[in-house]
């Protein structure tokens, strides 16, 4: 049997210093001379085997006939079909008591409207009747908005339903909440962790407080970073088992202050509440496409751009603050690529819209159906069955990291960015690798 380098390889030598990546298997290594010598040798790998079965079993020497790419592709499906949990996002309500300058939403000009108790019974009756026909062993409700809870009403009824049903079908439930945390207290993350099993919170501090005021006030323009802090707090010293999940949308003129929001993180919440589970990070803001005030365009990173911010400054201030582990720097393969292609997965709108991106709230040309008449086929088809990966894909050694790009920017924007950590790759094995070397020689 023949063999070949694996397309999914990236080798380069830098310094003396030998690296060997797989963004297929996610395994990676720094070569010695005779390993060097053997890799790019081929007329060697037949003669030491034991060399041979490592470089294989790390995914860097193959079958000279495996299709990886159609190999990679396959993986993707059958991680899209026989995902083995319902996902339902919730979007309780359109309203908020934000007025991000900054936010989709807004920008799209949407009506602000709760959703309705008939629709809340309706929205049981859909996820009811899904989770009787297509058996799973789990299901979870992600509460969106708006602000959700805004409209606490359909967060307990839909989910306190829910969970009684999966008690009786003998599946897991759990929910998760997408809040800006200026009503999260303490008091109410008990109650949804009681009562609808909630895990995880996700809130966005986009900076310190002179900062984070401004990107993220109240409609009104009132301040919002003390009471968010302060809510965080109490609820990671009195509630024990709910993760916060703390993002910050970093822009060219906010990124420079992320250092100082997770030195505050640090000092007064990680290392002063009785459950310190919260972890910070960051995400590059993108302007929407079809928003009719969207936010300027000179504030914007590129991909480009952010990935090289990113590798030279947020990096290494998340790995100081222990927001990342030293082996999370090293991207990992992405199979399952999000709720849009998956058959598991749907979004339900306080109307009862349904649609299959977070991104598309409010947007009715791309309704996939509703939950009184249910899914059409043919618009369901549009997501489940696109192109996820271009012609340029199909020879990008980066490609299973990548996962082909945002359905939604290649659906319905026609674009097809690529993943922000392709174009810095080298410096964050050579980040990793420094920086496991420094961790070695601290401990020995």
């Amino acid at each position: 049997m023949g063999y070949k380098r694996s397309m999914f390889n990236i080798y380069f030598n830098e310094n003396g210093v030998y690296y060997l990546y797989n963004s297929l298997t996610g395994a990676f290594v720094t070569l010695e001379p005779e390993y060097v010598r053997f890799y790019e040798n081929e007329e060697l790998w037949e003669q030491d085997k034991e060399k041979l079965k490592e470089f294989r079993e790390g995914g860097f020497i193959v079958d000279e006939n495996l299709d990886e790419y159609r190999y990679y592709y396959f993986k993707v499906i059958d991680a899209l079909w026989r995902n083995s949990r319902h996902s339902f996002t919730i979007v309780t309500t359109t309203t908020c008591n934000f007025a991000c300058p900054y936010c989709y939403e807004a920008q799209y000009g949407m009506q602000r409207k709760p959703m309705s108790h008939e629709v809340m019974e309706k929205t049981v009756e859909f996820i009811e009747k899904r989770l009787k026909n297509i058996r799973k062993s789990g299901v979870n409700i992600v509460f969106y908005g708006g602000e959700p809870l805004l409209n606490k009403e359909a967060i307990f009824f839909i989910g306190g339903r829910v969970k009684g049903i999966a008690k009786e079908l003998d599946i897991h439930f759990y929910s998760e909440i997408i809040t800006n945390g200026y009503l999260f207290t303490k008091d109410v993350a008990q109650k949804m962790k009681e009562e609808v099993n909630l895990t995880n919170a996700q809130i966005t501090i986009d900076g310190p407080e002179r900062i984070h005021d401004k990107t993220r006030p109240l409609k009104g323009n009132g301040k919002t970073f003390k009471k968010i802090v302060e809510n965080i707090i109490e609820v990671l010293d009195n509630v024990e088992g709910i993760h916060i999940s703390c993002r910050s949308n970093l822009t060219k003129s906010n990124y420079m202050y992320y250092g100082e929001l997770l030195e505050f993180v640090h000092k007064n919440i990680q290392t002063k509440v009785k459950y310190p589970s919260i972890t910070c990070y960051p995400y590059f803001a993108m302007a929407e496409k079809d928003a009719t005030n969207p936010v300027d365009n000179k504030d914007i990173f590129t991909p480009e751009e952010y990935a090289k911010v990113y590798v030279k400054e947020i990096l290494p201030l998340l790995l100081k603050y222990k927001h990342i582990d030293i082996e999370h720097i090293i991207p990992e393969p992405r199979f399952y690529l999000c709720m849009a292609p998956s058959p598991d997965g749907v979004l339900i709108e306080p109307d009862g819209t349904l649609k299959k991106c977070w991104d598309l709230v409010g947007l009715r040309e791309h309704s996939i159906g509703n939950i009184f008449d249910g899914i059409h086929p043919e618009k369901e088809l549009q997501w489940l069955g696109y192109e996820f990966f271009g012609e340029e894909c199909k020879s990008c050694s980066f490609l299973p990291v990548c996962g082909g790009a945002c359905a939604k920017k290649v659906i319905v924007d026609g674009e097809r960015p690529c993943d922000f950590r392709k174009y810095v790759i080298n410096d964050l094995l050579k980040f990793a690798y420094t920086h496991t070397s420094m961790d070695n020689e601290r401990n020995s």
